[in-house]
């Protein structure tokens, strides 16, 4: 026969207080939204488990959304290496009627100077067909790191009610050292928006952040950098060309 003591779930039927933790995941739960979209609570609850169930919630959504942000791309990669295999099989060469008549001057008097020629031209097919896929890939990266920055932004901003951070902000106010880090990959996109939380809380430089302030739409694909903080920089053609290939 089992022992009730030890069975039962902390705080479920013996009476055990719950922590301030299992506070919040069991209110997480079961709490619901309202028609205005906003989170019902129960009256008795209180302000801190309210702001902490607010908070878990919130993390759980980013949480969702950076899971089905990661299976698209997932499901991209894929199509885009079935893609990339599919066109590597086809003939990409495409010659002009004077290459044309070119091969066929060569192919009767001179058939190794013929299948030279036929080499230079496929390989030069095959380079633009390489060159064609990688920017492909480029932009699809781009497209992905700009939507995986906005989650991160919009999340950053939730935890800091009293933070602004927008396009002025980063031009004006956030020093070169540290935006330079992101560019060159030696810090992540997180990491970059902690160096920018930490410097503009002491510096004290940033005008009107208060909560409840208008927040601007950040313009991500200025601030370069990729998802992964390392000391071979995502390439310049990607920084470069976000604002080109996005806007």
């Amino acid at each position: 026969m089992s022992n009730p003591s030890t069975d039962a779930t902390p705080g479920a039927n013996t009476g055990e207080a719950l922590s301030f933790d299992q506070q919040v995941a069991q209110l997480a739960s079961t709490v619901t939204r309202g028609d205005d979209g906003k989170y019902q609570f129960p009256e008795d609850a209180s302000v801190e488990l309210k702001t902490a169930t607010r908070a878990e919630l919130r993390r759980r959504d980013t949480q969702a959304a950076f899971t089905q942000t990661s299976q698209k791309a997932k499901s991209l990669e894929a199509e885009n290496k079935r893609l990339k295999d599919l066109l590597s099989k086809r003939n990409p060469i495409q010659l002009t009627a004077e290459q044309k008549d070119e091969l066929e001057e060569l192919k009767s008097e001179d058939p190794d100077a013929w299948r030279a020629k036929l080499n230079e031209y496929e390989q030069a097919a095959n380079q633009r067909l390489n060159q064609e896929l990688e920017e492909v890939s480029t932009s699809a990266s781009s497209e992905g790191e700009l939507a995986r920055r906005q989650l991160i932004l919009d999340q950053f901003l939730e935890d800091n009610p009293g933070l602004k951070i927008d396009d002025d902000v980063i031009a004006n106010d956030v020093p070169p050292r540290i935006t330079k880090q992101l560019e060159n990959g030696d810090i992540t996109f997180e990491k970059f928006l902690d160096e920018v939380k930490g410097y503009l809380t002491t510096s004290r430089k940033v005008a009107g952040s208060v909560p409840g302030e208008e927040t601007k739409e950040v313009n991500l694909s200025s601030t370069g950098g990729g998802s992964n903080a390392s000391k071979t920089a995502v390439s310049e053609d990607i920084v470069t060309s976000y604002q080109n290939e996005l806007y």
